[in-house]
């Protein structure tokens, strides 16, 4: 069987340890920052390492998940987490981003189809709540995008 988590462009695996380099570069980039909430302090190789290993062992409790996109070669390019995850109600939330050298390549588009269908299908949520800020016109949802 095909794994469900590789797509044609992109496949999502769980964060690793490992991953922290890749994240605290891409904490470097001010535009990502700006359009995920705000510019963040500096942060610290230590500080980055430890958030990743705990994110790396957090139990998936309540169906939230980080997820690591990556190329199929392996190299990671961005991310999309699940979050605010209401079974009783059906609904959930999700944010990603991914990095500004591997934008406008279709995978995020990729990246939220994958965890739209596991999420709709096989978990059985049945709605996404998604906040984009009007000025990220690049993650502003589009019908076209989907269908």
């Amino acid at each position: 069987m095909k794994n469900y988590w590789q797509g044609k462009r992109i496949a999502l695996r769980g964060l690793e340890p490992s991953d922290a380099p890749f994240f605290l570069e891409w904490n470097q980039e001010t535009l990502t920052q700006q359009n995920l909430d705000q510019i963040w302090f500096p942060s610290s190789l230590a500080r980055v390492e430890e958030w990743a290993h705990k994110q790396a062992l957090k139990p998936v409790d309540d169906d939230s998940y980080f997820f690591v996109i990556t190329q199929l070669s392996g190299e990671p390019v961005g991310m999309i987490h699940t979050n605010d995850c209401d079974k009783k109600n059906g609904h959930f939330g999700y944010g990603l981003g991914v990095t500004a050298d591997h934008r406008k390549m279709g995978y995020a588009s990729e990246a939220i189809r994958m965890v739209l269908s596991y999420y709709f299908n096989q978990l059985r949520y049945h709605k996404a709540i998604v906040g984009v800020y009007g000025f990220n016109e690049a993650s502003i949802p589009r019908i076209d995008h989907f269908s």
